[in-house]
Order: structure tokens, then sequence, then C-alpha cells
């Protein structure tokens, strides 16, 4: 895929990997794409910098889709249809030389599909838990006053518990 024809290309570096405590999203940018017809493959420099005291294992990932419209065979308007990638999920590590060590395992979304079919968030483009526990860190809160934990456990357990958790 020409990632340069794409209608959102959201890269994401996350680290360290052992506990998720920052991460780095470029702003939508399928125009600093390179795509090599030759081999097929797109390239992009990240306009974002990891922090210059990171260390260990980081996890790069993103969310890029593209859209597409959908002809009715009932002469009808075609239908705007958002065709999101399965979020890739690679790990890298800092540490020239070292082996990247992935992140681990918090949840498997085939048990969270056995209830939600296909779990999908942010308007489609997020389908893993592995890059949702990027954003949705322990550090990581929303922008209410007071400020309140988006931490994926935390966040996951509200939801699927409502009242019954007693975590403040």
């Amino acid at each position: 895929v020409d990632g340069s024809k794409l209608a959102n290309f959201r890269p994401i570096v996350g680290g360290p990997t052992t506990s998720y405590s920052w991460y780095v999203r470029d702003a939508n940018s399928p125009a600093k794409v390179i795509f090599d017809a030759a081999t097929g493959t797109s390239t992009y420099t990240m306009a974002g910098k990891i922090p210059a005291e990171a260390k260990g294992s980081v996890v790069i990932t993103g969310d890029f889709y593209r859209n597409v419209s959908i002809k009715q065979g009932n002469g009808g308007p075609d239908i705007a249809v958002r065709e999101a990638a399965f979020n890739p999920i690679k790990y890298a590590s800092l540490t020239a030389g070292a082996a990247a060590v992935p992140r681990r395992t918090v949840a498997v979304v085939t048990v969270c599909n056995d209830c939600h079919d296909r779990l999908i968030f942010h308007g489609g483009s997020r389908q893993t838990i592995e890059e949702c526990v990027v954003c949705h860190n322990p550090t990581a809160g929303d922008n209410a006053t007071p400020k309140e934990s988006i931490s994926f456990q935390r966040m996951i357990h509200r939801i699927h518990t409502g009242e019954e958790l007693t975590q403040e």
C-alpha cells in the first residue's frame, strides 16, 4: 500500500516496554511518506522525538487507514467506509546490539471478541490491545478536573465493573 495515499498515517513510538510511561505520536502526515514503487515500500521519518533519557525497548505501531466508497446496487449514493489496517506492532531496542524486549501480554483480543465480536476503538483505526496500552499507560490521565487515570487496567476494570469498583 502506498502510504502517501492514505487518509490517515499516524505512527506511534512508546516506551519502555517494561511499563509504558511515554509515547510520541506524529500528526496525520501521509504527505511526508516516501513510496518506492519498485520495492512497494513506504518510508517515513518521524517528527516526534524519543525522550533523551529513554532506555530499554520501545514499541513502534500506528493508526493507518484509507477511505473508500462502496457503490450501492440499488443506485443510491455511494457509502463512505474507513478501511483500517490492523495495527502493526514492532519492538526495537534503544541499546545498540541488545535484543528488543516485547511488552508482556495484558489481555488477548480474541478473548475480548468473545463478547464484543470485533473490538475496535477511536473510529475503527485501533484494533489491538498491544496498541491500547501504549497511550492508556499508568502515567496517562484525561483532560477533566480533577484529572482521572486512563490507565488501561483501571479503565477496563471500570468499564466492566462500573459502580462495583472500589478504587477511587
